[in-house]
């Protein structure tokens, strides 16, 4: 700041440039705990490396045109994410069809400088990790699950969406008997690493260990242990043996989990729910 003020011919005292630029440190503070920084971080990413490669472009143009080579993208993902999902031609026919979607051009148009911009590209990029890394059960997939997820959160408020979809989608599974050690790999990554990289952002906080729209996805993160931990014993222990210890982990799970939330929601350390 004081440097363009100075390329411009405008001098300043050292008190007045010290004071200036405490007022400009703490107006980016401001601003950066009141937006989701996604969006313009995008946009100085790509910026840079348009002119990395000597592609001379105007930032203002690179705002412009971001929405639509982000929905261009999304294009792509929704092909690859319905290709996991069932096979290449239904791939051709859901990218067709997100391109055509009324609602989604028109928050895709050239000049649509908006969250929204970006935020479906990410949010299908979410699950398209999430169903690789519960195909594979690795670390690594899960972990980019989780980089995707960051993104999300990073860009739109819609996270939430995410972060509840997911868990209902473990404990489907879970209800159906298809819960497997993948599953298990795959959520516990996702939510851990997730989790802790949301909490970076300075509009989100500690709202994912906070507020009720997060409490499905740690009650599922726990959820798993459980089922994990009463899997082991079940390999170690008799029938009967395990059916007593059992039962009396089913009451002792509910009674604590309902006297701890009835706890936090009296001390207002467990937040309502919002519009969202």
């Amino acid at each position: 700041m004081v440097a363009l003020l100075k390329a411009h011919g405008l001098r300043m005292s050292t008190e007045k440039q010290e004071t200036l630029l405490k007022l400009s440190i703490l107006s980016l503070a401001a601003i950066l705990c009141t937006i989701y920084p996604g969006l313009m971080v995008t946009s100085a990413v790509l910026y840079h490396l348009a002119w990395l490669i000597n592609v001379t472009i105007d930032i203002r143009n690179v705002c412009v045109f971001l929405a639509p080579f982000f929905s261009s993208l999304t294009t792509i993902i929704t092909y690859l994410l319905t290709k996991e999902l069932r096979d290449s031609a239904s791939g051709l026919v859901a990218a067709a069809m997100i391109a055509i979607v009324p609602g989604y051009i028109s928050r895709s148009v050239a000049g649509s400088y908006d969250n929204e911009g970006i935020a479906i590209f990410c949010m299908l990029l979410t699950y398209y990790m999430w169903i690789k890394a519960v195909k594979t059960g690795t670390i690594f997939w899960a972990t980019l699950a989780a980089l995707a997820y960051f993104y999300m959160v990073s860009s739109w408020g819609g996270y939430v969406f995410l972060i509840n979809l997911i868990p209902l989608h473990v404990i489907t599974l879970m209800a159906t008997g298809r819960f497997s050690h993948r599953i298990y790999v795959a959520y516990s990554t996702l939510y851990c690493v997730g989790t802790v990289l949301s909490m970076q952002i300075s509009f989100v906080g500690f709202q994912p260990v906070q507020s009720s729209e997060h409490m499905l996805a740690l009650g599922v993160f726990g959820l798993c242990q459980l089922h994990s931990f009463v899997d082991y014993l079940r390999s170690r222990m008799s029938k009967e043996d395990f059916d007593t210890l059992f039962q009396a982990m089913v009451v002792g799970t509910a009674v604590i989990s309902a006297v701890v939330g009835g706890a936090l929601t009296l001390t207002g350390e467990y937040s309502q729910w919002n519009e969202s």
